[in-house]
């Protein structure tokens, strides 16, 4: 008989504990969503993270044109095209064109949207 009873007892506690999480619920966290870029989704956009210390924006896709401005590691560029170049050496060179001028894609991560490219900054500049 108090074999019974231990069990019953065990089996209650138990059943217990299942049901008092239905019982017990969090607040729904709110999810909150940044949506000061509209074309941080979208899937033809892509994003450039500048992975060097400092980077020059150039007027044109060749390392010899005038500098625009400068970068440091971290900063976000929207890219809005790209050329291929060759060099005098021969060597092949991928440039993206972003809003403030030219950027060597050597000097840069390319992220898919604008989410994964603020993910890829943090790290950066930690």
């Amino acid at each position: 008989m108090a074999f019974k009873s231990k069990l019953t007892f065990v089996f209650f506690i138990a059943a217990s504990l299942v049901f008092s999480s239905c019982f017990f619920k969090k607040e729904a966290e709110p999810i909150v969503f940044d949506n000061s870029e509209p074309a941080a989704l979208l899937p033809d956009v892509k994003w450039a993270v500048v992975k060097d210390s400092y980077s020059a924006f150039h007027s044109e896709p060749d390392w010899e044109s005038p500098v625009n401005s400068y970068c440091r590691c971290g900063q976000i560029c929207r890219i809005i095209g790209n050329r291929s170049t060759v060099n005098s050496s021969g060597i092949s060179e991928t440039w993206l064109k972003v809003e403030s001028g030219w950027i060597s894609q050597n000097a840069v991560v390319i992220c898919s949207n604008r989410y994964n490219a603020q993910t890829v900054s943090d790290n950066l500049t930690r």
